[in-house]
């Protein structure tokens, strides 16, 4: 166990962290400077557009990435949301990138839906200020 202190350029103490050192949490401690940069990334890989049109009956493959490291740091999750409810989420210790989904084709009945991923912290269920969001919108022939 050590101690991992940030301070300012007058030696003000800012952050202490009291733990073992790994990269994750050297990761976690940088990214409590408000100098450093964030980014995790949380990109729509495929569809690579956010609005589609399927045909009744047809599913959606969904795969999603980003900054494993930032978003392990953090111990984030994501949520998914359809048509504005809960339908399932992706909590892990070591999230992998990219995330995978799948949406059938009985679940996409109605003419028009919405899917969105959340990114948020851990613990965390405060969409509007989530940590990335993906929105997907499906209409149905």
């Amino acid at each position: 166990m050590t101690y991992m202190v940030k301070a300012d350029d007058k030696g003000i103490i800012k952050y202490v962290d009291y733990s073992t050192i790994t990269d994750k949490k050297i990761l976690r401690f940088k990214m409590n400077d408000t100098n450093f940069i964030v980014d995790y990334k949380f990109k729509l890989v495929s569809p690579t557009i956010n609005k589609i049109i399927l045909k009744k009956g047809e599913g959606l493959s969904v795969e999603i990435s980003f900054d494993a490291d930032m978003v392990n740091a953090k111990n984030a999750w994501i949520l998914t949301r359809l048509d504005g409810y809960d339908m399932g989420m992706k909590v892990s210790t070591n999230m992998e990138s990219p995330y995978n989904d799948g949406i059938t084709g009985m679940a996409l009945e109605n003419q028009y839906h919405t899917v969105e991923y959340f990114l948020l912290e851990s613990g965390g269920t405060d969409i509007e200020n989530a940590l990335g969001v993906i929105q997907i919108e499906i209409e149905m022939e």
